[in-house]
This record gives C-alpha cells, structure tokens and sequence, in this order.
C-alpha cells in the first residue's frame, strides 16, 4: 500500500490509518475521522475566508452489510472530509 501513492477514494485498512496518522502526530482522531498532523498545502477555507493547512484525510465509512472500512480523501482542511478544489488542482497537477 505505501509503495503507491494514495488517490482520494482509495481503501485503507485501520492499520495503515494509523500508522500514518500517529507517525506525524494527528490533528484529528475520531472515530470517524483521522487526520496527519504535517501540513501539506495551503487554500484559502471559504468557512472562515483565512488560508488554513490541509492534512493528509482519512475517514471512515459504515457499512451495511459488512465491515466498516476506510477511505482516503486527499489533503482536507483540519475537521473537514472534502478536499478544497485548488488542492486537488495542484494535487492533479503533481504540484504537491
């Protein structure tokens, strides 16, 4: 899994979760929600109008009929799930 880079959607075990998250110090752990604590971009947060980091996103998902399991969702603003748009431009563009 480390030997490819992450796309948002992806499928990742808790394990692997964690692993990355805990190894650069959380900005966020839920239990719906992880976030690494090393700052990869920056975007201005229409929430607040201010630049704001972005954070390597995970977050769980439930199933229905089977386990839950989580999902990669790019570089996303502290608490937050979506990544802003001029991330995932730069992201695409292989800018970061």
């Amino acid at each position: 899994m480390m030997g490819r880079k992450l796309k948002p959607g992806d499928v990742v075990d808790e394990a692997t979760v964690d692993r990355i998250v805990l190894e650069l110090l959380p900005t966020t752990y839920r239990d719906d929600l992880r976030q690494a604590g090393e700052a990869y971009s920056r975007a201005i947060d229409p929430d607040t109008g201010m630049p704001a980091y972005t954070h390597m996103t995970f977050e769980k998902k439930v199933s229905l009929d089977g386990p839950d399991y989580w999902v990669y969702c790019g570089y996303c603003f502290a608490g937050k799930k979506v990544e802003p748009f001029e991330v995932r431009q730069r992201r695409e563009a292989g800018k970061i």
